[in-house]
């Protein structure tokens, strides 16, 4: 049995198949015709470093290092250009250092019996030089993928000005206005890489 599908590309190219087995494949395929600009860098300059690290919340807590974002915001001025040549230096070269991979992994009790390690949850206390350097990473990629239109106006979550609450209204409204006038709705929710048929909605 054959079924038709119909899907947006990142370009927001409308994309219709009839081969129900192929259809993941048909959408890679597509993508990966899809000519994107390089994905370049830019070197970063001392002040954007210092913008980032004054970024930071004033916290006493530290990793490893024992250097909390509050010594780093107070210092700021002085190691920037340190700092600003190992960010450079990571994105030149795309590794990013082991040192800045470690983390201090401590329990935090959230209820019932302490004796039962399930009943914590673990807060990773990384380091402040880490944070700087994943937060300037950030920036760069979120440049390039604006710049180049790389994601669907559809992409709601982990983007700045933009939010799950807006996924939901879209969802309620599509469906209220297929049901309005007099069609049937099917809703496919991908959760954990397993493709789920949650609900099939009849009018």
């Amino acid at each position: 049995m054959s079924s038709t599908g119909i899907f947006l590309t990142n370009s927001n190219k409308l994309v219709i198949s009839s081969d129900n087995s192929s259809l993941p494949y048909t959408y890679l395929q597509l993508e990966e015709d899809n000519l994107y600009s390089p994905m370049v860098f830019r070197s970063f300059s001392t002040n954007e470093i210092i913008s980032i690290i004054k970024s930071l919340k004033m916290k006493n807590s530290f990793g490893y290092d024992e250097i909390s974002p509050r010594i780093l915001k107070l210092g700021a001025n002085y190691i920037a250009s340190p700092i600003t040549y190992i960010c450079n230096k990571v994105i030149s070269t795309g590794t990013f250092p082991d040192r800045m991979k470690y983390s201090i992994v401590i329990p935090i009790f959230k209820k019932g019996n302490k004796s039962d390690p399930a009943n914590y949850r673990p807060i990773s206390m990384l380091a402040s030089f880490a944070k700087v350097l994943e937060t300037a990473l950030y920036l760069r990629l979120t440049e390039h993928i604006t710049i180049n239109n790389l994601l669907t106006e559809h992409q709601y979550g982990f983007r700045k000005g933009h939010s799950t609450d807006e996924a939901i209204f879209k969802l309620t409204y599509e469906v209220l206005n297929a049901l309005n006038d007099k069609s049937m709705v099917e809703a496919y929710f991908l959760i954990w890489k397993r493709l789920s048929i949650l609900s099939t909605i009849h009018s």
